[in-house]
């Protein structure tokens, strides 16, 4: 033992650190994070998180509220780049608090702009317009006209993404003056395409048209022909959607013409995929062929990897839609190989999914499972935390249709203990009706029961899911000789099947409900319901049920 440690009332010896030690510690630990925030995707983003906290942790040891704010800022950023828009929206909130406490409007302006993008990414149009509408105080505030545009124009996006047209227009029109006065070419090239957009809400395809082509004008006018020829894909996307497929292929005609007169074959090659879904969309598979076909050789002959991995999956996915198997997964390989020779993870997360499915339209489980292993470990990498739970819990569903039910009942219950997120709330409420299905199956009607009762409040807004649920809630309570409980289960879940019109389903359910009514001893309407269930099943062709349930009923005397 040391003197030091011996010494009754000994204190270590601490070196002060100056405030500029601190402040280059707080400048390096940002630059770290803004390193990771420009070079990095996925889940490698969140090695930024701890960068950008010690940073804002620092300045705020130093007094200094702005700097903190700016911290955040970047943080903020950071989520939203990572798809987590809940906490980038909670954070750059926060960080507009300090700014506005501190009368830095301009900061606070940008802070509102990137909390109001946010939450609209997160879908809480409510919050997304609150602070769109608070950018624009500000930017009022400062008179700055210029930036006041850009913020009417970003509110009016926002009011497009809501489906306000008319509240979107008055923004454009009001934004339009300004980038109109002091000539600023492509802002008023962007309001013309949000005023398409908006008119489009509208249901008024004759103005959105004239809207895109004006904005299609600006930009040409600037030499600016990217903005201009992807302005008009979102013209022809818009077009393929309301059904216009003839007028789609003409806008993005009219594109591969510019390109090929610019030489710009990666972009010949993207128009030419892009006119192939229109073809694919309308139906003419082989004309949706020719064109993946015709990107794949060119993506090919310039060396675009990206390009070609992409026109790949395409042909792929419009082989398999035409049930062609073995070609679709001759293309889906190869583009799943040239992803992963460039680490694109957005692209294998796409071909993944794709393979995944045909494996499993082909009857072919244990390689569809091994594809969603796959699957899950890569969007892992993309910090998709949402949809690796929603592919966990298709791969359950899997195991269950292959007889697996050990390992699905395993599987389902480790994915409810990790749904603890409100987010993961669907997926949990799904594991619960998949495991009931199979405890059910098990005879172990008490335990399918309780996790019934969890799966049902979150379908309400699914009235077919939620009659089957509520069906095998009574199916179960028959079961357990409750005659009374399923009764009512099943007869909610028969009001459902009426109002959706789902006929054969009704059918298999008045049997449960006749069953129900045996066990209450009222075989009278117990024949009744089986007649009826019978007649149903005779009306749809289905004379093996129809035997049998007569069969039945004739049992009861």
């Amino acid at each position: 033992m040391s003197d030091l440690d011996s010494a009754p009332n000994a204190a270590l010896p601490s070196t002060p650190v100056s405030r500029e030690e601190l402040e280059a510690k707080a400048h390096g630990a940002r630059r770290l994070g803004q390193l990771i925030l420009e070079n990095k995707t996925g889940a490698a983003l969140a090695a930024g998180v701890p960068h950008f906290r010690e940073a804002a942790l620092l300045w705020a040891q130093l007094g200094s509220a702005n700097r903190q704010a700016e911290c955040l800022m970047d943080l903020g950023r950071l989520h939203a780049k990572s798809g987590h828009h809940g906490d980038a929206a909670k954070t750059l909130v926060e960080a507009l608090r300090t700014f506005e406490s501190a009368s830095e409007v301009r900061l606070a302006m940008e802070a509102a702009g990137l909390a109001g993008q946010s939450y609209l990414a997160g879908r809480d149009t409510e919050q997304a317009l609150k602070y769109l509408r608070r950018a624009l105080e500000c930017g009022e505030q400062l008179n700055d006209h210029v930036q006041i545009g850009q913020c009417l124009l970003e509110l009016a996006q926002g009011y497009v993404a809501t489906q306000k047209p008319t509240e979107a227009l008055k923004c454009c029109e009001r934004a339009l003056a300004i980038f109109t006065s002091f000539r600023q070419g492509p802002s008023q090239a962007q309001t013309h395409e949000c005023m398409a957009l908006a008119q489009a809400v509208a249901g008024d395809a004759e103005a959105s048209a004239a809207q895109f082509e004006k904005s299609v004008e600006i930009s040409t006018a600037l030499a600016r022909v990217f903005e201009a020829t992807e302005t008009l894909s979102r013209f022809a996307e818009m077009e393929r959607k309301r059904g216009n497929f003839e007028g789609a292929i003409a806008i993005h005609e009219r594109c591969i013409a510019i390109h090929k007169q610019t030489d710009n074959r990666a972009l010949l090659a993207q128009t030419l995929r892009r006119l192939g879904l229109v073809h694919s969309k309308r139906g003419a598979v082989d004309d949706a062929l020719a064109c993946y076909q015709r990107a794949a050789d060119i993506c090919d002959l310039i060396k675009d990897q990206d390009g070609l991995s992409r026109s790949l999956y395409l042909l792929g996915v419009a082989e398999a839609n035409a049930q062609r198997g073995e070609g679709a997964l001759t293309h889906l390989v190869r583009s799943l190989g040239i992803a992963e020779s460039t680490d694109n993870l957005t692209q294998q997360e796409q071909v993944l999914s794709a393979m995944a499915s045909l494996y499993r339209q082909l009857g072919q489980g244990d390689k569809a499972l091994a594809t969603m292993h796959q699957w899950v470990l890569v969007l892992a990498k993309l910090g998709d935390r949402a949809d690796q739970l929603r592919v966990l819990g298709s791969m359950a569903e899997i195991q269950q249709e292959m007889g697996a039910y050990d390992e699905a009942e395993k599987h389902l219950r480790r994915l409810i203990e990790a749904c603890t997120h409100p987010e993961d709330q669907h997926e949990r409420v799904r594991a619960h009706h998949n495991l009931a299905t199979i405890l059910a199956k098990r005879g172990a009607h008490q335990d399918a029961v309780e996790h019934l009762t969890q799966a049902l409040p979150g379908f309400a807004d699914e009235p077919a899911i939620r009659a089957r649920i509520l069906h095998q809630l009574g199916y179960s309570a028959l079961h357990l000789n409750d005659a009374k409980t399923a009764l009512k289960h099943l007869e909610d879940s028969l009001e459902l099947y009426d109002q959706i019109k789902d006929e054969k389903a009704r059918a298999r359910l008045l049997v449960d409900v006749g069953n129900a009514q045996v066990q209450l001893g009222n075989t009278d309407g117990a024949k009744q319901l089986f007649e009826q269930a019978a007649n149903l099943c005779e009306d749809q062709g289905d004379m093996r049920a129809t035997t049998i349930i007569r069969k039945a009923s004739r049992g009861l005397g």
